[in-house]
C-alpha cells in the first residue's frame, strides 16, 4: 500500500512526535484514517477533553481575581454540565439500567451479620419487577450507572477537577503578552535550514512550527511553560523521566527561546486517574542551549524525512513500538501493519473510517 498525504505546511510537536515514533503510523493519521468509535469504549480522549476545558475555565478565573472556592465552585458546575446528556436525560460514559433486590434478608444485631431467606437477595439485578420472581416478596429498585471505564467516568473526572483546583495555590496564570492569561497559548516560530545543507536544495530552507502551550504559568519570579496530563499510570521516576527528552516538550522551550518569552523550564503537571480515587503531581524539566539545538536539528531532519517519504511513497514502519504507539497501548494501526502488503489497503478501508482533513 502507498499512502502519500499532504504535507503540512505548519508542523506540530504532535505530529512530529509521531512521525519520530513511526513514519507509517504518521501517514495513515495525516491522510484522516482512525478507528471507529465502539460503543461502550472508554471515553479517554473526552475525557481529557472535557478536564482540559474545565481547568482552563478555573484558571481564567482565578487570573481575574475570582477566589478558589469560587472558581472551584464554578469548575464542578461546569464538569456536571458537560458530563450530562440533556437529551436522553442521564450522564455521560455510562450505562443507566434499572436493578433490583429481594427484600428477603434479615440483620442478627448480635452478630452484625445478614440472614438470606431469598437468594435474589444477595445482590442487585437488571430489572423492574414489582414483586420479587424467586420468592414474590416486595423488592427494592434503584436505578445505577454503570461506567464504560472503571477509572475514566464521570465520579473520577470531578475528583481530578477538584484535586487541580486545590493543588492550585502558588502557582499561577502568567501572561505571554501581558494583558491576557497565558491559557490555551498558540505560537509559531520558524527552523531554517544553512545555505550550505543539502536539504535546503531537496525540501526548501524554511519551516514553520507551531505549538500550542496549555498554559503560561509563575512560580514566583519564574516562569513555565504548562503541560497538563491525565495518566493511569503511577507518577514516580519512571513516569516523568519518559518526559525528558519528549520532543513535545522540548519544542515548547524552544519555541519560547525563539520568540523571546521568558521560559524556566516545561512545568509537566499529571493527574493520576484511578478507580479508587486520583493523584496529582508536578516536575519542572529544564532545557540548555545545546538541548535546543539539538532539538531543532532534530526537527529540520525529521521533515527532510518526511519529504522523502513522500517523493518515495512509501512510509517506513518502526516495529518496536507497535505494542505501546498509542499512550502505551497498541497501536491503533497494529490490524494494517500486521497484514501482507498487498491487502494492507484494504484491511485500512474495512477497518477504519476517512475524515476530510482541515485545508492547512
Amino acid at each position: 500500500m502507498t499512502i502519500n498525504p499532504d504535507l503540512p505546511t505548519k508542523w506540530r510537536p504532535s505530529s512530529l512526535a509521531i512521525l519520530d515514533q513511526c513514519p507509517a503510523r504518521f501517514a495513515m493519521r495525516e491522510e484522516g484514517w482512525r478507528k471507529p468509535e465502539e460503543v461502550g469504549a472508554a471515553p479517554h480522549a473526552d475525557f481529557g477533553t472535557v478536564f482540559h476545558a474545565v481547568v482552563e475555565e478555573f484558571d481564567h478565573d482565578r487570573f481575574f481575581g475570582v477566589s478558589i472556592e469560587e472558581a472551584t465552585d464554578n469548575a464542578i458546575d461546569t464538569v456536571l454540565i458537560l458530563t450530562w446528556d440533556f437529551e436522553a436525560n442521564r450522564p455521560l460514559w455510562g450505562t443507566v439500567v434499572d436493578e433490583w433486590t429481594c427484600t428477603g434478608l434479615s440483620w442478627n444485631p448480635s452478630h452484625t451479620r445478614r440472614s438470606f431467606a431469598c437468594d435474589a437477595a444477595r445482590d442487585w439485578w437488571i430489572g423492574s419487577p414489582r414483586l420479587c420472581p424467586k420468592c414474590n416478596r416486595p423488592v427494592e429498585n434503584r436505578t445505577q450507572l454503570l461506567n464504560n471505564h472503571p477509572a475514566k467516568n464521570r465520579l473520577s473526572l470531578l475528583r481530578a477537577v477538584l484535586a487541580y483546583c486545590d493543588a492550585s495555590e502558588g502557582l499561577g496564570v502568567a501572561s505571554v503578552n501581558g494583558q491576557e492569561p497565558g491559557l490555551e497559548v498558540e505560537l509559531e516560530f520558524e527552523l531554517h535550514w544553512g545555505d550550505d545543507e543539502w536539504p535546503r536544495h531537496l525540501f526548501g530552507g524554511t519551516f514553520t512550527i507551531q505549538t500550542h502551550w496549555d498554559r503560561y504559568s509563575s512560580l514566583g519570579e519564574t516562569r513555565f511553560v504548562h503541560e497538563r496530563k491525565t495518566t493511569s499510570r503511577y507518577l514516580g521516576r519512571d513516569y516523568w523521566r519518559g518526559y525528558e527528552t519528549n520532543l513535545q516538550v522540548a519544542t515548547y522551550d524552544l519555541a519560547a527561546h525563539k520568540l523571546g518569552i521568558r521560559c524556566d523550564g516545561v512545568m509537566l503537571e499529571a493527574v493520576q486517574i484511578q478507580a479508587g480515587g486520583v493523584r496529582i503531581a508536578r516536575t519542572p524539566i529544564t532545557k540548555g542551549p545545546e538541548h535546543r539545538a539539538e532539538t531543532e536539528r532534530e526537527i529540520l531532519s525529521l521533515i527532510a524525512d518526511a519529504h522523502r517519504y513522500h517523493a518515495a511513497g512509501h512510509w517506513p514502519r518502526r516495529t518496536a513500538v507497535c505494542n505501546f504507539a498509542a499512550g502505551g497501548k497498541p497501536c491503533e494501526f497494529l490490524d494494517v501493519c500486521a497484514a501482507a502488503p498487498s491487502v494492507r489497503e484494504h484491511v485500512l478501508k474495512a477497518g477504519y473510517v476517512k475524515e476530510s482533513k482541515d485545508v492547512r
